[in-house]
């Protein structure tokens, strides 16, 4: 295996640990030279030797320096093309290039490398950990953010800004929230799955919206069909969208129309119109909304989609335990 290791973080550590698992008889370890290194690099790395004696800290800690071997490269393939290897230790952002060392090795009549794919560290916004970021205080070498989290919201409806931003703050407080405008392209009045899709889109879009966003956020009331209580419940869904491509859900409190209403809601009209005529307040959906409306004031539209975007976030407060 090899890296420039120029700050040992995380994404080294795990790396790392994955090659020490298979390599029984040794690990080969190649730490590119300062010229190889700093040679398309304005910011240059820290010297060989300071690079290599954080590198040996870290072995000896594991219990790994007796099996290390560490050589200096030079180029991409460093000593991969040698016989005695038998793995080569890589992520999926490296992978690419043992797939290159192997077809060499093909050329030059050596047999192929099984390929040791180490888990994919993440830091807290989703994004690879890496050195660059580090050292320009963005993050910190285990992956947390030192700036604050940036999150998109695919709406620009104040509501559900404001539960984003309440809920956000209440894991990092300095989160940065902002809303844009997206079509959902879904109903007025989505039913069921199609309510999970406008969440999902609106949350992608908002990430096209504000690239530099770490988490996109979608919000999408939908009616559900419970036979349970042969009723109709009305429920935000909430995504939550990352640049990897990975997607995690979560909704909020569920609650019941009445018969009358979900009649006309299945008629094809919207709750804001029904529920505007039923109050006699106009666009009730941009005001205090139907949870206002049916509860005498005593929950918020903001109060009701707080706790969908927590529910949404849940699974990336636990990466470990969800495969993130």
């Amino acid at each position: 295996m090899g890296g420039t290791f120029d700050v040992l973080h995380r994404g080294h550590r795990a790396l790392l640990d994955a090659a020490f698992a298979e390599g029984d008889e040794g690990v080969s370890i190649g730490v590119t030279t300062d010229q190889f290194a700093n040679a398309r690099r304005e910011r240059k790395v820290r010297p060989w030797d300071q690079r290599v004696a954080d590198l040996q800290a870290f072995l000896r800690e594991r219990g790994y320096l007796a099996r290390a071997e560490i050589l200096a490269i030079g180029h991409p393939y460093g000593f991969a093309l040698e016989a005695r290897f038998d793995a080569i230790a890589a992520t999926e952002e490296t992978v690419a290039t043992a797939h290159r060392i192997n077809e060499e090795r093909a050329r030059v009549g050596l047999q192929p490398l099984r390929i040791v794919l180490a888990p994919y560290v993440l830091a807290d916004d989703a994004r690879p950990i890496k050195s660059t970021r580090i050292r320009q205080g963005e993050l910190d070498a285990e992956g947390r953010l030192l700036r604050p989290v940036r999150i998109a919201v695919g709406s620009d409806n104040p509501v559900k800004v404001e539960a984003v931003k309440v809920a956000a703050k209440r894991l990092w407080p300095e989160a940065d929230v902002r809303g844009f405008a997206v079509d959902p392209g879904v109903p007025l009045q989505p039913f069921e799955h199609e309510t999970w899709e406008g969440a999902r889109t609106r949350a992608r879009l908002a990430l096209s919206r504000w690239p530099e966003a770490d988490f996109g956020v979608g919000i999408e009331a939908g009616l559900f069909d419970t036979s349970a209580t042969n009723s109709v419940m009305d429920v935000q869904a909430c995504v939550v969208a990352d640049h990897a491509g990975r997607f995690t859900y979560g909704h909020g409190p569920g609650f019941s129309y009445p018969a009358d209403v979900v009649d006309k809601l299945r008629g094809g009209r919207t709750v804001g119109e029904v529920l505007s005529t039923l109050s006699g307040v106009e666009e009730i959906g941009k005001k205090e909304g139907a949870i206002g409306f049916l509860s005498q004031g005593h929950m918020t539209r903001t109060q009701l989609t707080e706790p969908a975007v927590l529910m949404a976030f849940l699974p990336r407060l636990r990466p470990e335990l969800y495969g993130l």
